[in-house]
This record gives C-alpha cells, structure tokens and sequence, in this order.
C-alpha cells in the first residue's frame, strides 16, 4: 500500500505562492507541518536560516535528505531528476527545497546524445503532481516537435496539451505561464493555449510566443491579470479576432506584438478585426495596452481615439507601427481624449521633428 502523501493546507501554501520573499508565511506554513509530525516542518527553518543568513546547516539538512526524497520527491520523479540527460529537456528553479519553476526548452536537443532522454510528458505529468512542487508558480512549455524524427516509441514533445493536462488535473499554484518562444522551429500548437487556461485557476500572468499565430479560440480566464502575445504572423483574420474577443474580466495588461512579419508570410491584418478589442467588453480592468502591428499606425490611432477603451487605459504603447502623417495629426485633434494618459509611448515612429515636438507638447504623456 502506497504512503499517504503529506498534509496539504491550501491557505498557507498560497500565501508562500503568492510572495516566495515572505519569510513569515514559510515559518507559519513549517510550523504547521512540524505540529503533524512532518519532518519538513524541521527542515525548512534550517533551509530558511542557510539561504538568508549563510550560516551552516548542511549537517543537520543531511539528515532530512532521504526523508525529503522519499516523502516530497517520490522515487517516479527521483528518477527522472537523476536521469543524466534530464538537464536536455528542463531546468527547476528551487526554494528552500521545493520547486517552484519548471521550463522546458530543447533548443539545443541533440538527438544522438539525447534519444533516451525522458519525454517532457511524462516528467510534466509526474513534476505537476509531486509534493515537492506544490508551490510551482512559475511554468514554461517551450518544447521541439520534431515530426516523426525520432522513433515513433520516443516522444520528446507535447503531442497535445489539452491531453497532458487534462490527465494532470488543475494545477492551482501556477501563477505564470509561457508557452513557445521565438525560434526557426515548429512546437507544440500554441494554438490550443486557450484551451488549457481552464487547467490554472489561479493564473495571473500569461505569455505566448508563437511564428504563426492561429487561435482555436478566445482567451478566457476569470483571474488573469497580464497577456502577452508575440508572433510574426497571423494564419488569418479569424485568430486575431478571437483575441480581440477575449473575455478576461481581471485583465490589466495586455501587449500584441505582430510587428515582424516574416517576408514569406505578409501580415495583413485589417483594423475591423479588432473592433471587439476596442469596446473593452470583455476587458473591464485594463489599464495598460501595448500593439505592435506593421503598417496599421493610422488605423490603430483612428481606433483608439473613438474607443470605448481609452478612458480607463493608462498606458497605451503603439511602437514601431507604420503612425503616419495622418495618424500623426488625429491624435493630435483628439489631444484631450489621450490627455489622462500617463504615458503613449510612440517610439519607433518616424515623424518629421516638427509634429512630433507638435505631439509632445499637446500630450503630456507621449514618449517619441
């Protein structure tokens, strides 16, 4: 019969989630532990005490060793940690004996060295579920889908994560969640992020790096307070309209970045695409908003300035986006629309010297 796994006290574990820098919290949460006869509840003042003040406990850390494997690691991930091409397919980041990071990155995957390597599914299966990773807040899936060049018995990538997840469960701690980043290969589907978000309850702060943007759905989240989206295209209209139609009722920030299309793949996207975007429906707590869209500068500042949305905005960010002359000059007309605007960062814009002193002397916020 398998031991029973250590005592859970959701109301502790979050407060040590929501600041790892709260020595307090810790205390309190270790003093609980050692009251039910956990000997982590004596092991994490002496990780504390060793990591703030540098004092020496290794002698009496070394004696929680086994208790620590065996108890909050369990031998299924033990083994994988100690699998000597681990470090080919993620990285932790540790506090105090718990993991709270968790990034996947196989950029540099070397097929002959690394064939044997365990298969991110199965350590993000066993990684989420350990005790040891009860207070995981951070979490980035950035895996190689190498298409079938490997054995068909090996999978050293996230053929779905709606499946991986779904076989996983919620995962309440996570606060932070990237997935893909920028790189000349094909990952897992990012497309399929809005599907997943179901999975973090708790989720604060969101960024999604893609080469082709192509949505299955709108994001949707009750607590997510950041969005960010990088890619260098579209795959159509639809997906930028299903991110304009979001429905993030906590969202703060949100920042779109499609301002590098790739030469191959144009982008053009047109600006009734993010009319939902512009009623703020589905966005009522965002304060800050950041678009990068190639050569839409004039259609973005007739958006924002007949928008909904620009009342309750406090940073607007349109960087690098083709703002013309006649872009230029309505933002200029409607100076006292953006006047409570705390910064509208125009930087990358080419305008003459003129109508941009012209700019930052009708709107005090605005950054040339």
């Amino acid at each position: 019969m398998a031991e029973p796994s250590p005592p859970r006290h959701a109301e502790f574990e979050a407060k040590v989630v929501a600041d790892f820098d709260d020595l307090e919290s810790w205390r309190k949460w270790a003093s609980w532990l050692r009251e039910r006869g956990e000997a982590m509840g004596e092991r994490l003042p002496l990780a504390i005490d060793r990591a703030t003040f540098g004092h020496g406990a290794d002698d009496k850390l070394a004696t929680f060793a086994d208790d620590h494997r065996q108890r909050w690691v369990g031998r299924e991930l033990g083994a994988l940690l100690d699998h000597p091409a681990f470090a080919s397919v993620a990285m932790l980041d540790w506090r105090y004996g718990f993991i709270v990071g968790v990034y996947f990155d196989q950029l540099s995957f070397d097929l002959e060295l690394d064939a044997h390597a365990p298969g991110p599914d199965r350590l993000l299966r066993e990684l989420v579920t350990a005790p040891v990773s009860r207070l995981l807040r951070r979490l980035r899936l950035d895996v190689v889908d190498f298409e079938g060049l490997v054995d068909e018995d090996y999978a050293p990538f996230f053929a779905s994560p709606i499946e991986v997840f779904a076989g996983i469960g919620p995962c309440p701690s996570v606060r932070e969640l990237t997935v893909g980043a920028p790189a000349e290969v094909d990952r897992m589907p990012v497309g399929e992020v809005p599907a997943i978000l179901r999975f973090f309850p708790e989720l604060e702060s969101l960024e999604v790096y893609d080469e082709v943007l192509e949505l299955g759905g709108c994001y949707q989240h009750p607590q997510l307070r950041s969005l960010l989206v990088i890619a260098e295209t579209i795959a159509g209209p639809l997906s930028l309209r299903r991110l304009a139609e979001s429905r993030l009722p906590a969202l703060e920030r949100l920042e779109i970045d499609l301002a590098t299309p790739s030469l191959w793949r144009p982008l053009s996207p047109r600006l009734d695409e993010l009319e939902a975007l512009w009623t703020g429906e589905g966005l009522g707590q965002l304060r800050h908003l950041g678009i990068r869209l190639s050569n839409l500068g004039n259609s973005l500042a007739a958006g924002l300035v007949e928008s909904a949305l620009l009342p309750r905005l406090r940073v607007v960010e349109l960087c690098s986006t083709g703002l013309g002359l006649g872009g230029a000059r309505l933002l200029l007309r409607h100076a006292d629309r953006l006047a409570h605007l705390e910064r509208l960062d125009l930087r990358g814009e080419r305008l003459p010297a003129e109508l941009a002193d012209e700019l930052k002397g009708a709107i005090p916020g605005v950054l040339l």
